[in-house]
């Protein structure tokens, strides 16, 4: 309840019961709580001036009674601003204490929010760093599995292809076993049977000092049979295990191009002497993913390529079986330079791997002619 209000209600009952008291004494008996002379004193007194003592003028009790309404409004609307301004103040306290307390709040969930994503977020972290470490843990030894056969795949094929180089000079020599093939435009041609399949050697001379090192490249790229050969399609390198020691593989078609052959054979490039080189090639067998061809090839002249075995990502033609397939026993060329010539000694063993039965001389006749490409040489590279 307002202030103001009970203040008012308290002093008319202040002046209510003051009334009451009065006309209660008018009416009282004067022997019941007096003493006789005090009674005496009361009944000789003057009428008058009892009637005064008991006699309250009615327009001092209504001016007791009464208050100016627009002083109680007054009073009233005085007390109501100060306690609109009171409670305003208390309720801008309050909010401001609210306000300051949300903001407390939030600063505090807001700290306790990011510390918890904090956590959360380093957890996370944590989580995905250690994925992250096994991955790459994974992946390193992978690469390290994987280097690892790479090299011990490459140590492999050096050590056949250093066999197969001293292979490749012990055939290089004359022996009496070789038989004249022909003997045509400088060029001598030989062959012997060695572990019942043929090789041939042939011996050319290329009048060039100067042209030594162009037919060591010539005969090193993938792609230079090209030049004298027309029946060599193409080749490429499927694996190189440095720069003298790779894969390769080589592509012929017959003169109709009716038909496609290729072969896949180990190579190196070793250089004998400041002016001497070999250039070595044998097949083994390599798992290339050829659909048709699926012979398990045996190599009869260099034995020690037959535990060989790489992976060979060959192309949709091969994978699909439309190519027919072919196999180098062995196959050299030795490349000497003089000082008025150049002599290459050219020793090749090749298993053509046909499908039916062919007679020996017939098989030995397509070996000599391409071996006998090797002549052209000295047309590209006379003298000047």
């Amino acid at each position: 309840m307002n202030k103001g209000y009970i203040k008012i209600v308290l002093a008319l009952l202040c002046v209510a019961g003051y009334m009451q008291n009065v006309v209660f004494a008018s009416e009282y008996d004067p022997s019941t709580n007096f003493s006789n002379e005090e009674s005496k004193q009361l009944l000789t007194a003057d009428p008058e001036e009892v009637q005064q003592q008991l006699f309250i003028d009615p327009e001092e009790i209504q001016k007791q009674l009464s208050i100016n309404p627009e002083e109680i409004q007054q009073q009233l609307s005085t007390e109501s601003e100060e306690d609109k301004q009171h409670e305003s103040t208390e309720s801008e306290e309050d909010k401001q204490q609210v306000s300051i307390e949300s903001e407390e709040n939030k600063q505090q969930e807001s700290t306790e929010s990011e510390s918890t994503e904090s956590e959360e977020n380093k957890q996370q972290e944590s989580i995905e760093s250690e994925e992250d470490k096994q991955q790459v843990s994974i992946e390193s030894e992978e690469n390290k599995q994987q280097e690892s056969l790479k090299l011990k795949e490459a140590n492999q094929a050096e050590n056949i292809m250093a066999k197969a180089l001293a292979l490749a000079q012990e055939h290089a020599k004359h022996t009496k076993d070789y038989k004249l093939y022909s003997n045509k435009n400088g060029a001598t041609l030989h062959f012997k049977r060695v572990n019942n399949v043929d090789i041939g050697k042939l011996e050319v001379t290329i009048p060039n000092p100067d042209s030594y090192t162009d037919i060591v490249n010539m005969l090193w790229y993938p792609n230079g049979a090209k030049s004298y050969n027309h029946l060599f399609d193409k080749g490429y390198l499927p694996k190189i295990y440095n720069p003298n020691l790779v894969i390769v593989q080589q592509r012929y078609r017959n003169p109709n191009k009716t038909w496609k052959t290729y072969c896949h054979a180990l190579a190196s490039k070793s250089q004998l002497s400041e002016d001497e080189t070999a250039i070595v090639l044998t097949s083994s067998h390599m798992n290339d993913h050829d659909s048709k061809n699926t012979k398990i090839y045996l190599n009869p002249i260099v034995k020690s390529a037959n535990t060989f075995n790489p992976e060979i990502d060959s192309e949709e033609d091969i994978r699909n079986g439309q190519l027919s397939k072919t196999y180098i026993n062995l196959l050299a060329f030795i490349i000497k330079k003089e000082a008025d010539c150049v002599k290459i000694t050219h020793v090749s063993s090749v298993d053509h791997n046909v499908p039916f039965r062919i007679p020996q001389e017939l098989l030995r006749g397509v070996t000599a002619a391409t071996m006998s490409n090797i002549t052209k040489l000295r047309d590209i590279f006379k003298k000047e």
